[in-house]
């Protein structure tokens, strides 16, 4: 388990809603094993994992707990990595993952239910707390994120403010020099931190 290479997103606490602000929220986990689609070279190093999650449809329904509500959604993801070829060149695949969750209002939060705005019920928010994702194959790549959805008391937080990315940058430059598009890295102008040129060099 220690000689994996794992790539890890964590939320800033600034990021969080203020919790005053909150009126109930939860925390779900997606897995999901990403196949690298055909025609696309097989994975040397995994360089970069992002995933946007957006919810397409929220429902209510009335139970004898409290009202439930049912949240639809996406996510859109982003895979980075270094091929498995003999230039060594940058690649990446996108894919998309459904999800499904719910989440409750009890009935005996009575501040929800009178501070609740017809806006809020209808547009829940949700945020990625934690990704990690690690190579498991040539062409696999085992992903597993903590989200978090909540609704406010008073609707007036931007989504983008909420752990949509800005990612941490890659530790390493070779964006800076090739645009992560390279097919030979002799045409390339990388610098001694370029992670494709300390491939090329070793």
């Amino acid at each position: 388990m220690n000689n994996i290479q794992l790539i890890e997103y964590k939320c800033d606490m600034h990021h969080y809603p203020i919790m005053d602000n909150v009126c109930n929220y939860k925390q779900f986990t997606v897995h999901e094993d990403l196949i690298v689609p055909e025609g696309k070279p097989d994975i040397e190093d995994l360089l970069e994992v992002r995933a946007y999650p957006h919810i397409d449809v929220c429902k209510s329904i009335d139970t004898p707990f409290g009202k439930k509500f049912i949240i639809i959604g996406n996510i859109t993801q982003k895979i980075l990595y270094v091929a498995n070829v003999s230039c060594q060149s940058v690649h990446f695949f996108h894919a998309s993952r459904p999800f499904c969750t719910f989440l409750e209002i009890p009935h005996h939060k009575s501040i929800c239910s009178t501070e609740f705005s017809e806006h809020a019920q209808c547009h829940p928010e949700i945020m990625v707390e934690y990704l990690c994702a690690h190579k498991v194959g040539d062409r696999e790549v085992a992903k597993c994120l903590i989200l978090v959805v909540w609704f406010s008391k008073h609707a007036h937080h931007s989504p983008d403010s909420h752990c949509h990315p800005p990612y941490p940058p890659i530790p390493h430059d070779y964006h800076m020099h090739c645009g992560g598009s390279i097919t030979n890295c002799s045409t390339c102008q990388y610098s001694s931190t370029c992670v494709l040129a300390k491939k090329k060099e070793g």
